[in-house]
């Protein structure tokens, strides 16, 4: 559990970025749309032009990269989401394996940490394992 004081600057923190975070994935797929429409009125002037779109694979990872991005941000905002949940529930500051309290200098690092240090390092270690056991037998 984290002191009362604690708790209020972090959720005006939380919130704050919160806010951020759904204005900048508004304004990405904004942009993503009206490039959509410009590169679709391009498509249209080279078809009738005779000519073809040579750039159209660049186009494509650009694309995939700002919807990656998008992504990224839609999780970032889903962490804000669980973060603020669990301070709300009172069961911020305690990890979600164990239940025992997460350390004041991992939440300082990372204020979105669900696992306490041994916690996580076990998963991660668990995660490992399993892919490397699908690397071994990778049609088991």
């Amino acid at each position: 559990m984290v002191d009362r004081e604690r708790q209020q600057k972090l959720r005006k923190i939380l919130k704050n970025q919160y806010q951020e975070l759904i204005k900048e994935i508004q304004k990405r797929k904004r942009e993503l749309r009206a490039e959509k429409t410009t590169k679709l009125s391009r498509i249209d002037d080279e078809d009738r032009d005779g000519r073809s779109g040579s750039d159209g694979v660049v186009e494509s990872v650009q694309d995939s990269i700002e919807i990656f991005l998008i992504k990224a941000k839609v999780d970032a905002l889903h962490k804000v989401e669980d973060t603020l949940d669990r301070l709300e529930k009172g069961e911020y500051g305690n990890c979600s394996e164990c239940g025992e309290k997460i350390s004041k200098r991992r939440l300082q690092a990372l204020p979105f940490a669900v696992r306490c240090r041994d916690c996580e390092e076990a998963r991660e270690n668990e995660l490992s394992r399993l892919v490397q056991q699908r690397r071994t037998y990778p049609f088991a």
